[in-house]
């Protein structure tokens, strides 16, 4: 009786999340690229990731096995010196708490830049691999008294857990078009251009999901092709990429009308992927 009583107290403390120091894949990187945090802990059948409070430097965008670790990968939305939001991780019944790490988002283009970036190396794009998610275990019975516990354990974790909801492609982008706003209006044009194309190619990304962050204008023209965007909308893409590559990289002049046009295409692809109903503007209901 006293080893079972011991047993008893020892189960809640057992359950309590560990707190985890991941590693940054890069330190430094350029606004617009993906923040990969890599967590070493085993993987398991049921995976989760979210942040425990509202952030608005970076979105969470996917969590996935990577080995014998853990992959999460976060947009920056903010250029800049940031900390990661603390992040709860779930494995298979089991809560880690990912810690902030700081890192340099460092803006694509500056008004001292007088040289052009080396274009970057073509990136093969691959379709997402879904095998694991209906790669699902059965059910492991679990002695009576332990799955109790785990039970009353991880009831009392949900009342003081609060759960944010991952923002939808329509919430995030409409989050680069405000902030592309307050820019225009501000007069910071170098930010605004940034924003603007940043803003673009991460909607598709998770619209699409295709990885459109990590190519170049040419490779989303050619990756557009085979997503089912109508023609003209794809043109009207590459259309706005291109106006602002020659704004950033070939120190073009641009008027004022020329950037509020540049907003206001922002919006019409933003509107017009919308009403194909391929991607939802409210958050899902769980």
């Amino acid at each position: 009786m006293r080893y079972a009583l011991f047993l008893i107290l020892l189960l809640p403390a057992l359950l309590l999340a560990e707190d985890i120091t991941p590693q940054a894949e890069k330190k430094e990187l350029f606004f617009g690229e993906p923040v990969v945090l890599t967590v070493p802990v085993k993987p398991g059948k049921e995976l989760s990731a979210f942040p425990k409070s509202d952030d608005a430097n970076f979105a969470l965008v996917k969590t996935e096995p990577a080995g014998e670790q853990i992959r999460l990968t976060l947009s920056a939305l903010e250029p800049g010196t940031l900390k990661t939001p603390p992040i709860t991780l779930r494995v298979d019944g089991t809560e880690y708490g990912i810690l902030p790490v700081e890192l340099t988002v460092k803006p694509n283009t500056a008004e001292s830049d007088t040289q052009l970036r080396d274009i970057k190396p073509p990136v093969k794009a691959y379709e997402p691999d879904y095998t694991l998610l209906w790669i699902l275990g059965g059910l492991i019975i679990i002695a009576a008294l332990f799955y109790l516990f785990w039970r009353l354990s991880k009831r009392r974790r949900k009342e003081s857990l609060i759960a944010v909801a991952q923002k939808t492609p329509y919430q995030l982008v409409m989050e680069y078009y405000r902030r592309a706003e307050q820019e225009l209006r501000d007069m910071e044009y170098e930010k605004f251009a940034d924003t603007v194309t940043a803003g673009v190619r991460h909607y598709l990304e998770l619209a699409k999901h295709r990885p459109f962050l990590e190519m170049t204008t040419s490779e989303v023209k050619k990756a557009l092709k085979n997503t089912d965007l109508p023609t003209a909308t794809a043109e009207q893409v590459v259309s706005l990429l291109k106006e602002a590559d020659r704004f950033k990289y070939a120190d073009e002049r641009f008027t004022t009308d020329d950037f509020n046009r540049l907003l206001a295409e922002f919006r019409a692809i933003v509107d017009v992927i919308e009403k194909q109903n391929g991607v939802s503007t409210t958050p899902q209901e769980k």
